[in-house]
């Protein structure tokens, strides 16, 4: 374990880290299905396992922990409304769960496993659209909400009309009643599972290596309103004592 120096990039980063985590964390718990949920969730996972050097792997330099869980896996057939007359037609998704009599996965062989594959006549004429295909690993999944329908990103995509657009399995759909909600939390279940034993080292180094990290309360008047501040591990949580 590496000392971090107090208002250090080092620092800085590991904050940024704790609370990464944390805000994917309530987002799951919050068991809200609205679009703006899903592209949150998806841009915060983005951040900490996909882009660039992988936020996690940039923290984890210091620790040298190993970020791998026990997972057995579950699938789920379904059809969607369109396809109810076409047997051959419907989706699959993949779900995971730790378990110890499961296989051992690292976090980037987790992130190419397979969540879903799509088998909906209508989503063939899409398929040269950015981001829009018939199966999904991981990574994929999130990168289509991330990179395609705002979490970071927004994708051009032509006109959508029809089943397609409003199906359960449909990759342009991201209202509460899709699929990739349940694929996309699932996923943040997981990868904050891996993460959490290092999320544990750096909040008990973050402890250790900063005066900041006691809790001191004071009161200051801004304006004609008095806040109660307490100082938290990343800086300052204010609130009207009023």
């Amino acid at each position: 374990m590496t000392s971090i120096e107090l208002f250090s990039i080092e620092r800085n980063r590991e904050l940024i880290f704790i609370e990464t985590l944390k805000e994917l964390n309530l987002r799951v718990k919050s068991k809200d299905q609205s679009p703006y949920n899903i592209i949150r969730k998806s841009a915060l996972l983005r951040l900490l396992v996909i882009d660039g050097s992988k936020f996690y792997t940039v923290i984890n330099r210091g620790y040298q922990k190993k970020i791998a869980l026990k997972l057995l896996v579950s699938f789920h057939q379904g059809h969607s409304l369109s396809t109810f007359d076409d047997p051959d037609s419907g989706f699959v998704t993949h779900t995971y769960s730790e378990n110890e009599n499961g296989e051992d996965f690292t976090l980037p062989n987790f992130l190419k496993l397979p969540a879903i594959k799509i088998n909906n006549p209508q989503l063939k004429e899409y398929l040269h659209q950015n981001r829009i295909a018939e199966e999904y690993s991981i990574a994929e999944l999130i990168q289509l909400i991330a990179n395609a329908h705002g979490g970071v990103h927004f994708e051009n995509w032509d006109s959508v009309s029809g089943f397609i657009a409003t199906d359960s399995s449909s990759p342009f759909n991201i209202n509460s009643n899709s699929k990739m909600h349940n694929l996309i939390d699932n996923a943040s279940e997981i990868i904050y599972r891996m993460l959490e034993p290092l999320k544990e080292l750096v909040f008990e180094n973050l402890h250790k290596t900063s005066p900041i990290a006691q809790e001191v309360t004071k009161y200051v008047t801004l304006g004609n309103e008095e806040f109660k501040i307490t100082s938290m591990i990343g800086g300052w949580n204010m609130n009207s004592s009023q």
